[in-house]
């Protein structure tokens, strides 16, 4: 496994910028900070890695031939911005692909798959449904939340695969970690040079750790990762140096996005590296944040870390995303 060079990092944020939205730094109290990517395009700082993901699917594809006359799918197991980060990314791709080779067809043949479960809160059904409904009528895209758990979506994404042409979208990898690099460039603008930063986030699978890799560029800057207890996977893998799983039957909670089997491979390597800092936080802490702030699931999730760890510099910038509150 290797590490994400700062010229990859300069080329994700260049080739993402036509895309993202600069999103503001808020004053939340004290020295703390809120960098509301929940601003962002689909609400959540996963587009800028799960776009620059689709990106590169898309360069490969641009090399490749494929059947015309079939659907080729871009495949995820999600019920919240991971799943909605993709449908409208593939979209946008298609959009931008088709005037860049307009005499080539095979954009008109991608979609996306999202393999949900019953636990999707309404708000994500319903914005999920919104961005396959933007296709219009006549489309191959899929969208399955019959599942009773996680667990069912990741096998049914797995055997679709077998079954049909496409490619798996995780949600680490090297790709999406680079995308974070477009984040990261962002907080380093936003905060005075003289000033040192501590960012907190909560994580999943591990593709914010793309923020600790270019942080490890800029020396100032670093990142604290934060789960809730019934779903700390990654933070009991950085501790371990192995992979760790979750309780993929269980509900997702606090937040969708951290709700997944386990940390992903090169993420988890990455961490390790790095000496990225997990912090696991009680549900009920977290809740009580919420109903004092408003904010989301994970942004709350962040908030409840800062009693447990030392902090050292002078501005914490938390990563205010939604979640399921």
């Amino acid at each position: 496994m290797e590490n994400i060079t700062l010229d990859e990092f300069q080329q994700a944020i260049s080739e993402l910028a036509p895309f993202v939205k600069s999103t503001p730094m808020d004053h939340f109290k004290d020295n703390i900070y809120l960098k509301r990517e929940s601003q962002q395009t689909t609400g959540s700082f996963k587009w800028r890695g799960v776009l620059y993901c689709i990106m590169n699917a898309f360069k490969e594809l641009e090399k490749q031939t494929i059947n015309e006359t079939e659907p080729y799918y871009l495949v995820t197991q999600s019920t919240g911005n991971h799943g909605i980060a993709l449908i409208h990314g593939i979209k946008v791709m298609k959009e931008h692909y088709s005037k860049l080779h307009p005499h080539q067809k095979k954009w008109k043949q991608i979609f996306p798959c999202v393999f949900g479960n019953v636990h999707i809160q309404p708000s994500k059904f319903e914005k999920m449904q919104k961005e396959i409904i933007n296709y219009g009528k006549d489309h191959h895209c899929l969208f399955d939340c019959s599942s009773i758990n996680y667990g069912e979506a990741l096998e049914k994404r797995e055997q679709f695969l077998r079954t049909h042409h496409g490619k798996y979208m995780s949600h680490g990898g090297k790709d999406i970690m680079t995308g974070y690099g477009s984040l990261a460039q962002e907080v380093l603008d936003q905060i005075p040079e003289e000033k040192t930063i501590t960012m907190v986030c909560a994580i999943g699978a591990g593709g914010p750790i793309g923020l600790a890799a270019y942080f490890q560029y800029f020396p100032r800057c670093k990142l604290v990762v934060a789960q809730s207890s019934e779903f700390d996977a990654f933070v009991r893998s950085i501790e371990s140096e192995e992979i760790e799983y979750n309780n993929s039957i269980c509900a997702p909670g606090l937040s969708d996005g951290i709700a997944v089997d386990k940390p992903e491979e090169h993420a988890l390597y990455l961490a390790t590296q790095l000496g990225v800092q997990g912090i696991s936080v009680n549900s009920s802490y977290v809740k009580e944040i919420h109903k004092r702030t408003k904010l989301g699931g994970s942004s709350c999730i962040s908030l409840a870390s800062l009693k447990k760890f030392q902090i050292e510099t002078d501005v914490v910038v938390i990563l205010d995303c939604e979640g399921n509150y």
